[in-house]
């Protein structure tokens, strides 16, 4: 699927909650940390602040970027 907005590759994941997070289509690699600047959701619908740059004593896993952080043409629809 693409995005309306912008037209790049995303998909939905299912959160915990229930809802459809847009995700880039991607996975890349994640550090959880309560200072993260990137939100992203992993397989189980899990919705969490990371960082890509690695963070001693956490544990890494792959997860995909929420796209709305990314995305240049919802900005411009706003």
């Amino acid at each position: 699927m693409n995005c309306k907005f912008c037209g790049a590759e995303i998909l939905f994941i299912e959160t915990a909650k229930g809802g459809k997070m847009p995700c880039e289509a991607r996975k890349i690699q994640v550090w959880r940390t309560d200072k993260g600047k990137i939100t992203a959701c992993n397989d189980r619908g899990e919705t969490f602040k990371c960082s890509t740059e690695s963070s001693p004593f956490v544990a890494s896993e792959y997860a995909y970027p929420v796209h709305w952080q990314n995305c240049t043409g919802q900005k411009n629809n706003l």
